[in-house]
Formats: C-alpha cells, structure tokens, sequence
C-alpha cells in the first residue's frame, strides 16, 4: 500500500478517535447568577459585561471552556419575576453541577433547596455574619469564593479618603442596612478614627431602595454635610447607586461608596474590592471543586485587590474640586 494512502488512514482514524474522545466529554453545566446586570451582556465569546467576561476568561485560563468542555448559564434577578428565588429555581431545574453566584441571597435560596449543590461566591458581604458559612479558613458547608469584607480597617481608610477629599466635612451620615450584620460600619476602631478626624458619625438605616430618599432627608436634617455608604447589598446595586448619586447631586454632599462600580453610576468616590476580579478569581474554586475538592475545605479569600475610584464630572457638579493628592492615589478615574 502507498505509503500517502497509509498516511491518509492513519489521519482518518486520528480524526474519529478524537470526535468519539470528544463525544464522550462530559460537559459541566455551570450557572451564573447576578442582581442587575442585563442578559444581554453576557452572550458571545466575548461577553460586554466586564463582570461576565472576567469570569469567561478565567475559567478558560484553567481549562474549562464555555462551548466545549463548559456550558455556562447565565441568569439576572432584575429580568426575572421572582426575583432572587425564581432565578435559582430556573437553574435547579436546567440543572447545574455548580453556581457562580454575587451576593448572599442567591447562595442562602440554593442552600435552602439543594443544600448539596457547590456554590461560589464570586461577590459576598459579612458570609460569617450572616450564617452561609463557619469561618472563613474553613467554610464547613457547600460554599466557598470571595468575601469583601476585609475588616473594620477598609471603612477607616473609606473615611479618611472622604475627609481628604471635602477637608470641610464634620457631620458624616453613614448608609447601612438596620438588619445585622449592618451595624459592622460603627465599630470601635472607626468611631476612634472619626474622632480623631474631627468627624462626628450619624447613622443613616436604609432597608428598601424605596427609603433611601428619606434616610438622605433625615441625614440631612442631622446636619449630615457627607454621606458614606456602608457594605450592604443594595450598595451594589445600579438603581441605587444611580439614586444616590441624584441625590447627592441635588444636596450637594460629596460621597465615598465601598462598592467599586458606584462611580460609573455617577458617584463621586469609590473604594473597595475590585469585583470584576473578584470575578477572574472565582475560576480558580470552581475549578478545584470541579476537580474533586469539596467547596467546606477551600478557605474563602479576601479581595486581591482594592481599588479607589473618582468620578470628577460628579466633584465639579457639587462645586468640589478633588485634591491632587487623591488623583495619585486612584486606580480609575472618570472624567
């Protein structure tokens, strides 16, 4: 037999045992859910959403690849009309091997109907606190990720930056949610700090976006001459930040928000994790979960990075102009 034909054959049963390998692939159903990020930033390759893209990217950089050994699901609370709960009930029922999730909620409503899916925590707030799991060196249940949280020294430097920036300020409100664990802002180690500011801190509950208007009036009507919002859920969250930053605009307070994205929603200053990393780095537990660990042995880790972000455009709009010794100190400015 010639020898080309013999190379042709041996090329033809390569090509057959490769697709039957292929075939026989089995592919990972991972879900991904989010609070407000539109759908439509998440599809193609290339997903618009720096959040979801990070998340591609990294998970493609430890080998699963969304089309061929992946399949990821992607899913927004604001586009479902229940909500948080619906959300995960759409994905209980594909059904996923793994979720990807941001916030608590989405975590507590998948623990509370199958307890044995692994989930990661790609954004969370006080996961201790709020009993999802035991500690952060060993999470003893089916969740680990990312915390934000970072300790009471984050919201002492938040305060600081503020007070640098509007060195005029004297009465802070602080935006927070009344249910525990919000009342983390107010500890020790700030309340020393404010003092030694020459800063007095007002306490400024707010629930439901819906409150948020008036927390900001009532703050106000404390004398408050600064806001600075606290870690909370709906910190994170577009409408809010959006309505903030109105509000702000309108009061002509400056602000400093511990959600990194709040400056593209028209909020002064940021400082905080930087989530769309956060997101890159949950590749990395799925990943070792997918490969065998169990989600209770993976220690949850604390941002890699803290980002300060300045928006100028929403300084000059309440007549401030942002010192330089801020502008040095930003990792992203908005003009």
């Amino acid at each position: 037999m010639p020898r080309a034909r013999l190379f042709f054959l041996f090329l033809l049963c390569a090509h057959a045992l490769a697709v039957a390998a292929e075939r026989d692939v089995r592919v990972i159903t991972i879900g991904v859910t989010f609070y407000t990020t539109p759908l439509r930033e998440t599809v193609g390759r290339v997903p618009e959403s720096p959040h979801a893209r990070a998340l591609v990217e990294g998970l493609r950089e430890k080998g699963w690849i969304d089309g061929r050994n992946a399949r990821l699901v992607w899913r927004s609370a604001a586009e479902h009309p229940q909500g948080v709960a619906g959300t995960i009930d759409d994905l209980l029922r594909i059904p996923v091997d793994i979720l990807v999730v941001s916030g608590n909620d989405f975590a507590i409503e998948s623990a509370r109907r199958m307890p044995s899916l692994p989930v990661v925590l790609a954004s969370s707030d006080f996961p201790v606190e709020n009993g999802l799991v035991a500690s952060l060196a060993r999470p003893g249940a089916n969740i680990t990720g990312l915390s934000n949280w970072v300790g009471g020294g984050m919201n002492v430097k938040r305060l600081a930056l503020l007070k640098e920036a509007a060195p005029r300020i004297t009465r802070v409100a602080v935006l927070f949610n009344s249910i525990p664990p919000g009342g983390q802002p107010f500890s020790a180690e700030m309340l020393q700090a404010s003092r030694s500011m020459g800063i007095s801190v007002l306490h400024a509950p707010v629930d439901r976006l819906e409150e948020l208007e008036t927390a900001v009036a009532k703050a106000i009507a404390m004398g408050a001459d600064a806001m600075f919002v606290a870690d909370y859920p709906f910190a994170f969250k577009r409408a809010h930040q959006q309505k903030l930053a109105e509000l702000c605009d309108r009061y002509k307070l400056p602000a400093i928000h511990s959600a990194s994205n709040a400056v593209d929603q028209g909020a002064m200053m940021s400082y905080g994790p930087d989530v769309v990393e956060n997101y890159r780095r949950s590749a990395y537990f799925v990943d070792r979960i997918l490969r065998g660990t169990k989600p209770g042995d993976i220690p949850l880790e604390e941002p890699a990075r803290l980002e300060i972000g300045v928006n100028l455009k929403a300084a000059r709009q309440i007549g401030l102009e942002l010192p330089r010794s801020i502008l040095t100190q930003a990792t992203r400015v908005i003009k």
